[in-house]
Formats: C-alpha cells, sequence, structure tokens
C-alpha cells in the first residue's frame, strides 16, 4: 500500500511488528500498538513477518538501480531495530541490509544504548547505507541522553526524530547528528500534548546553528500531515513553503512524486 504518512522516506520495512516499549514514553497511545491491538494481536510479544517482505527491499533496490538512484527506507515503523526481543531476527535483517546498497535504511530507536553491542561484525565505522537514528520528545535530560549514546557509535550518518514534540528543545547538542525531524502529534491524543510551533521554530534555529538538516513532518491535529507549510511561514522571507531538508545519499534520491515510489512492507 502507499505510505503516505511518513513523508521523510520512501518506503517502509518491517520484518517484524512489536515492541517491548523499553523506556517508551509514548507506549500509552502508540499508534503501532493501537493498530495491532484493534486486530486483535499482542504488541508486547514480537512477531515475524511474512517473506514477501523479507524480500520487498530486493525490489526495491533493484529498481532504484536501474535508476542509478537511491531509496530511503524507514527501518522499521511497527516496532524497534534493537528491540531485545528482536536480537535473533536482526541478524537476517543485517544481511538484507547489506545486500541493498541503493537503499538507505533510516533505523530509529528509543533504546540507543544496545545499538553498540548488538552491530554486525564488519560494521567497522559504520555501513554505508545506513542511518542511524533516535527518538525525543522534549530536552528532558534523561530523554536527551539517547543523543549522547546515539553520539558514540560509528555511522555513516546520525539523525533525531523529535515526533511528537511534546516541549521545547532549548539546548540541544546536535553535535554528529545531521539531520532533526520535528512535527506534531497525530491521532485522537493529539490534543493532549499539542506542539507550540515556537517549538519547532527554536528547533530550526538550533538545527541551522549547528549545521543540521531539518525537516518539518506537521503540526498537531488529529490527521497526519497537516499544516506542513506552517514552519515556513515563520521563517523569513515569510511566504509558505515547505521546510524539509534531506542530507544527500550515496546516489541521487529517486523522485518522492512518482507513482509508487513510496510502498509499505
Amino acid at each position: 500500500m502507499k505510505n503516505s504518512n511518513i513523508a521523510w522516506v520512501h518506503n517502509t520495512w518491517n520484518p517484524w511488528v512489536g515492541c517491548s516499549a523499553e523506556h517508551c514514553e509514548v507506549a500509552h497511545q502508540c499508534y503501532a500498538k493501537a493498530l495491532v491491538t484493534r486486530t486483535g494481536g499482542t504488541f508486547s510479544s514480537l512477531r515475524q513477518t511474512s517473506s514477501s517482505i523479507w524480500s520487498a527491499p530486493y525490489r526495491w533496490n533493484a529498481e532504484a538501480k536501474a535508476q542509478g538512484k537511491c531509496v530511503r527506507v524507514f527501518s522499521l515503523s511497527m516496532g524497534d531495530f534493537f528491540d531485545r526481543q528482536a536480537d535473533a531476527l536482526r541478524v537476517p535483517a543485517w544481511q538484507v541490509i547489506r545486500e541493498c546498497q541503493n537503499l538507505v535504511f533510516m533505523i530509529l530507536t528509543k533504546v540507543p544504548a544496545r545499538i553498540q553491542g548488538h552491530l554486525p561484525d564488519d560494521w567497522g565505522n559504520g555501513y554505508k547505507n545506513v542511518w542511524l537514528g533516535t527518538s525525543i520528545t522534549s530536552n528532558k535530560p534523561r530523554i536527551l541522553e539517547r543523543l549522547d549514546k546515539l553520539r558514540d557509535v560509528p555511522a555513516e550518518l546520525r539523525f533525531v526524530s523529535a515526533e511528537p514534540l511534546w516541549g521545547p528543545l532549548t539546548g540541544i547538542d546536535l553535535r554528529r547528528f545531521k539531520l532533526l525531524i520535528v512535527g506534531g502529534e497525530s491521532g485522537p491524543n493529539w490534543e493532549k500534548h499539542k506542539m507550540d510551533l515556537a517549538w519547532a521554530k527554536e528547533a530550526y534555529d538550533i538545527a541551522h546553528a549547528q549545521d543540521t538538516k531539518f525537516f518539518f513532518k506537521q503540526i498537531s491535529a488529529r490527521r497526519d500531515e497537516q499544516g506542513t507549510d506552517a514552519l515556513g511561514k515563520l521563517i523569513p522571507p515569510g511566504t509558505p513553503r515547505l521546510i524539509r531538508d534531506i542530507p544527500d545519499g550515496p546516489l541521487p534520491w529517486l523522485d518522492m512524486d512518482k507513482e509508487g515510489d513510496r510502498i509499505a512492507a
């Protein structure tokens, strides 16, 4: 199906579903947990997905390679790549990643302390096609510790996802991070932690001062992808525009506007 909800990637890959919710401050209103529970599943127990999902990156890679392009892949949206329950499944997942060099896998985790001990033996200074990221919701010290943990991990590129943003990021240190993603909460509880657009503007200024790319996903709203140009209205010259910068990949990025470019698996 089309993956229209995650604007900063082309495709989403979920080789497993489920999460232990370790150190997760948003677990009580996690969209993935709600989806699995609604369909009768148990989100706290991780399960491997189908062979068709595991093989999807090879198809995406072949298509991108034929065009001399590369594709950003979010890994994963229905769990956490470094979850304890995924330790065995992560080994074959790394093999898929190694074999798909025209895909840039954006791996996002809330437990960056587990990364260092769970990288493949040939990781070295990082795979060229893997970006490592961590999630934060505010500048609370216990949350910002995640940045320090990830900062010490060798990686081709590190990124931060501040979505949902529940408070200001005043004083955040983005050294060694090349991308900051900011967005407000969506879904039925969006008004409980409504993002102040001034927080996003401050985060933009901080990122700009530290030479970090900035991607504004959305305002707080019931539906995804609302108010995508809201931050552009606050930043001179003041004309509404999308603030959606992405670092360069190893090859030119595949055009996000083409039909079928953003497929979820």
